[in-house]
């Protein structure tokens, strides 16, 4: 379950009409310049995912921001807590103002945030993205899914 603050809009999209995708959706959240992209993916042959592992998805999908990112590197922060197994990695744009990273289609924003999950057979893939600087709403945002259980 996610629950994010108050104000956001959802989208949900099917995913490939495929069996193993069945009842799986693709969500969308938006608020002020903001978005929250997730989407899941079965493991099919239920095999354990380790932290390790989403840790070095997370360093692979993010690494081509790190030269337009202020941060310079990737630093995977785990989320794993009971049966979630996980971790993210944030980075912002290394000038005021700029946009560099397009995570989205014909989309970009000053902050990403990419997190690899694992819950119960099903992995997910989430960006939450921001066209500013992080502010509270956004770390709010990021607090939400950190959570999610």
């Amino acid at each position: 379950m996610l629950t994010l603050p108050a104000g956001w809009k959802f989208f949900l999209y099917p995913t490939a009409p495929v069996p193993v995708m069945e009842g799986l959706r693709e969500i969308r959240a938006v608020k002020d310049g903001m978005v929250i992209a997730i989407t899941p993916f079965p493991n099919i042959d239920q095999r354990p995912i380790s932290e390790a592992f989403l840790c070095d998805a997370v360093s692979q999908s993010a690494a081509q921001y790190v030269d337009q990112s202020k941060e310079k590197l990737v630093k995977p922060v785990s989320m794993s807590h009971g049966d979630v197994v996980g971790c993210y990695a944030s980075l912002t744009s290394a000038v005021e103002g700029e946009k560099p990273f397009g995570v989205l289609a014909k989309r970009h924003h000053s902050s990403v945030t990419t997190f690899a999950f694992s819950y119960k057979y099903i992995i997910f893939s989430v960006s939450v993205v921001s066209e500013y600087r992080p502010d509270e709403a956004y770390v709010a945002a990021i607090n939400a899914i950190r959570q999610v259980q």
